[in-house]
């Protein structure tokens, strides 16, 4: 139906992820009709703030997975920002690298993703 909540943990269900290829930053075509969805929630709703949190699977370092964690997340914001007119105050960016893995294996598709928390 379209609706958005917050579930447990904060994630905001209704709102899709943002999935990345091994060791990329870059937003590919096929995560536009998520990110479209995520526009679509931001347009519908002018008061709300996200937290945009990238993370990353285990394949490198931690220091590594840190910043690309926080790499992705802003190639999101950048995303919403330029094609979809969405003002870039109302995001915050926030990086959990690889430290808090869905996967138990370490090159996992499932941890290279980007997820959206409401902000205050």
């Amino acid at each position: 139906d379209g609706e958005v909540t917050e579930s447990k943990g904060g994630v905001i269900s209704g709102l899709p992820s943002v999935f990345f290829a091994s060791n990329s930053n870059s937003v590919s075509y096929k995560n536009y009709n998520a990110l479209t969805q995520v526009a679509q929630f931001m347009k519908a709703n002018p008061g709300a703030k996200l937290i945009v949190v990238g993370n990353s699977d285990k394949s490198g370092s931690a220091s590594y997975n840190k910043v690309l964690g926080e790499r992705r997340a802003q190639a999101v914001v950048n995303h919403l920002v330029k094609n979809n007119g969405i003002d870039a105050s109302r995001f915050t960016v926030q990086t959990k690298g690889s430290e808090e893995p869905i996967s138990t294996r370490r090159n996992s598709g499932q941890d290279r993703i980007v997820d959206f928390l409401l902000g205050q």
